[in-house]
């Protein structure tokens, strides 16, 4: 009994250490299962010098990309492929196995398989990695502001904050209270629990300090020891880009990026089915790509319940969700259909499509513009740009 008493004690404590999430974890598909040649892999079992058959599955995704064929579809089976896959063969099919969930992890895995590792202590309830990252500081920053890395809590997958500033990280005061600009250091303000790149010694530090406003509706409340937490940490890799045509990806968790999760570049037929996408700056960029279809996907952006418009856009990093690049060849023939965009501080940049429906979509929980329509020179309002049967929450709408 005693020891059944400790177990559900410590449950309790595990369970308190996290946030409650913000969204219901995809699970995995119940679509039928693919026709014609089927090959594996297999991120526990496999070995790339296997067949890639179901019962010698590869264990890479992009060797596994390497061997395949126009016509052929990939089963990745359940578990975590820490890789950023390039999609450069066309014609094929990528997907979650029957009945398992398959998840692209762009991050660093020693942050979720070995945190009580990954971390050593700080004074003031600061942490910082074990291991030093000098590759990591010479990449651009998202959006040139200087925030290097961002994350999530691995069950939860409620955004961290993606500091700019080592003000702000160490900081105790929560108030914008001083004049002038909202920019500038100053004493620094903690927006949440979070992570900052050192970019002398390459170490990543990290703060999990409660926050306490009580303007926000919810307010962290969870562990404060990351060797305790296992974290998705994402960094300069792109977990999934697409540069080749006639592609399917279906029924996949992609997540594990500071910079784009998901990008399309200058593809052509290309559907992305029953994704959830974690941002990212952002979660999805598509660049010059006709007749691209996003369905029945979930797009997750890095605003957590205690995000602040002010906290993103001043003291962190304010991404959009989705872009549609107007650089290079115009994108057309775009549809957006039964999709959940959320969670963010921009939402939605789309004003350079070229033929584009819009329908049956959430857009929930924006802190500030959720759809951009300024249309550029090249795309006049009449261009058949529809948008219907979409439910906008929590967020301006156009802008």
């Amino acid at each position: 009994m005693r020891t059944t008493l400790l177990l559900l004690c410590a449950l309790a404590s595990a369970a308190r250490a996290e946030p409650s999430p913000m969204r219901p974890a995809p699970v995995p598909s119940s679509r039928p299962p693919a026709t014609g040649t089927i090959r594996h892999v297999d991120a526990a079992r496999g070995a790339d010098t296997n067949d890639g058959s179901a019962g010698a599955p590869w264990k890479t995704i992009n060797t596994a990309i390497g061997k395949l064929k126009a016509g052929d579809t990939l089963y990745l089976h359940g578990g975590t492929y820490f890789e950023a896959v390039a999609v450069t063969t066309g014609g094929i099919t990528i997907r979650s196995a029957p009945g398992e969930l398959a998840t692209i992890d762009g991050g660093l895995p020693e942050f979720q398989r070995t945190p009580a590792t990954a971390w050593e202590p700080l004074a003031n309830g600061e942490y910082r990695s074990t291991a030093t990252y000098p590759a990591l500081s010479k990449g651009p920053s998202e959006q040139g502001r200087g925030v290097w890395i961002t994350g999530n809590f691995a069950s939860s997958m409620v955004p961290l904050h993606g500091y700019r500033l080592v003000e702000d990280l160490r900081s105790k005061n929560e108030y914008f209270d001083f004049p002038g600009d909202n920019l500038a250091p100053r004493a620094g303000i903690y927006v949440g629990p979070g992570v900052w790149l050192d970019r002398t010694t390459h170490r990543i530090h990290a703060r999990f300090a409660p926050t306490t406003l009580r303007s926000q509706p919810v307010n962290y409340a969870g562990g404060d020891d990351p060797r305790k937490l296992a974290l998705v940490i994402g960094a300069d890799r792109i977990p999934l880009s697409i540069t080749a045509s006639h592609v399917r990806i279906q029924d996949l968790v992609v997540r594990g990026s500071a910079t784009h999760t998901v990008h399309v570049d200058k593809a052509s037929h290309v559907e992305l089915d029953g994704l959830t996408i974690f941002g990212g700056s952002p979660a999805l960029w598509v660049e010059a790509a006709g007749n691209f279809k996003l369905v029945r996907s979930t797009v997750r952006g890095l605003a957590a319940p205690w995000s602040s418009r002010a906290g993103m856009k001043y003291r962190g990093n304010s991404p959009y969700l989705v872009i549609a690049s107007s650089r290079g060849a115009q994108s057309h023939d775009w549809e957006l259909a039964y999709n959940d965009f959320v969670d963010s501080h921009d939402g939605l940049v789309l004003d350079s499509v070229r033929s584009l429906r819009f329908h049956h979509n959430l857009v929930d929980n924006f802190n500030d513009d959720a759809v951009y329509l300024t249309f550029p020179p090249r795309v006049a309002p009449g261009d058949d740009q529809q948008y219907y049967e979409n439910v906008f929450a929590r967020a301006n709408t156009f802008s």
